[in-house]
């Protein structure tokens, strides 16, 4: 991967230059990198580069590494591809300019690291307010204007799992199929089989997404939104504080939980076959202390804490930047993640809740996955005054799909 953005550096300097006597090495441009790691890290991406040089108050591993002049030429010739054959690529990919070197990235993040039984999937905001054909508004973020990119992340470690940007309608997207359903099942679908848990949030969670994933050896945990035409009505009604009641559809169990007067929260899960109630004043369901649903924010936290983007006019020069921050996120994720040293080599520790408590179990390999999300469903819920089961024959037709769907809108070197 960096030998090919180094040959596309290259190119671009002698595109601008006429002839080719500029040159780079792979040696030089790692070294670059590095210097952007340290930009970041020193929260220095706002900082003039010639301050960052100087004598007075630069930091001497600047001057050290690089002349300021010669990081300024690769800064403004990095390319992650050519320009001569970008007009062809941009017909059938609007992610043509930085495709290459992103897809290469995904491909060595699922190589190179193998996760736990617990990922989490979900949307993340890449902050830029260059223009660009896809870019998105967001009104509840904090960064309003930018790239959405959907992310598996390792739920223990916040490892970068895989990822894809939104480009706007997905043609491969099949007809009647939502689009979190989509999403899922494609970033999912190098760790299907296994016995791992898919957590989502009510964007992507539904009751044929769980159905889709049990037929792969693979269980969902999520929350639904009241507006899910799949939810009964009795979901809206407001009920006793701190009280659960559970709905079951085939293999998929529904707890709806009062948290505050005017609020409740829905889970759909289909790890838990009986919901049990934590001891404590609020009495939680099991199902909503399980939900695991931070991982990408967490990694979205890591990414501002030094981010090496400065301001631009071109989205591409603010990604590129943000790519070799990636690199980092992932590396720090394997060292001192929950899932440490977690490679094709060696597994680390599962955590799984229960209704007592937090066990720890060993996860020698991936072949042992399934029998802990077995073991995961071998819990009984004990009797509890604020707890009302309902039968599949009674709840007819409570989490019933309709056949109009709601249909919307780090990585190694």
């Amino acid at each position: 991967m960096v030998k090919h953005i180094r040959d596309c550096t290259v190119a671009e300097a002698h595109r601008h230059h006429g002839d080719s006597s500029w040159d780079l090495t792979v040696a030089e441009l790692k070294a670059f990198i590095a210097l952007l790691y340290v930009r970041g890290a020193q929260g220095a991406k706002h900082i003039d580069v010639d301050s960052l040089w100087s004598d007075k108050w630069g930091l001497p591993f600047f001057t050290e590494t690089m002349a300021r002049n010669r990081f300024r030429e690769i800064m403004k010739f990095l390319r992650f591809d050519k320009k001569e054959t970008r007009r062809i690529h941009l017909q059938d990919d609007k992610f043509a300019l930085v495709s290459a070197t992103w897809n290469k990235f995904v491909q060595n993040s699922i190589a190179c690291y193998k996760p736990g039984a617990d990922i989490m999937i979900d949307e993340q905001l890449f902050p830029t307010k260059a223009w660009c054909k896809f870019i998105q508004y967001t009104g509840n973020k904090p960064d309003k204007f930018g790239i959405k990119f959907w992310l598996a992340v390792a739920v223990q470690s916040k490892y970068m799992l895989n990822g894809a940007p939104y480009l706007g309608e997905e043609e491969t997207r099949s007809k009647g199929q939502l689009v979190g359903e989509s999403v899922v099942l494609k970033l999912a679908e190098p760790f299907l089989g296994k016995g791992r848990n898919i957590t989502t949030d009510n964007f992507f969670t539904s009751l044929k997404l769980a159905t889709a994933l049990q037929a792969k050896k693979t269980s969902l945990v999520g929350t639904l939104g009241k507006a899910k035409r799949e939810l009964p009505p009795s979901v809206k009604e407001q009920a006793e504080l701190f009280s659960t009641k559970v709905l079951k559809c085939a293999n998929a169990t529904l707890t709806i939980y009062q948290g505050t007067l005017r609020k409740n929260v829905c889970i759909l899960t289909s790890v838990h076959t009986s919901v049990g109630i934590t001891d404590g004043p609020k009495a939680k369901p099991e199902s909503v202390t399980y939900n695991t649903k931070y991982g990408v924010d967490v990694l979205d936290q890591m990414a501002k804490a030094y981010s090496v983007k400065g301001g631009t006019q071109r989205w591409q020069q603010d990604f590129k930047k943000e790519v070799f921050a990636a690199v980092g996120r992932g590396a720090e994720s394997r060292v001192y993640g929950g899932e440490k040293g977690n490679s094709a080599r060696s597994r680390s520790a599962a955590t799984a809740t229960t209704a007592t408590g937090t066990k720890t179990q060993a996860v020698p390999g991936e072949e042992e996955l399934q029998s802990e999300q077995d073991n995961r469903h071998l819990q009984h819920m004990p009797q509890n005054p604020s707890v009302a089961i309902v039968s599949k024959e009674e709840m007819s037709p409570v989490l019933t799909v309709f056949k109009k769907p709601n249909v919307g809108l780090h990585m190694y070197l």
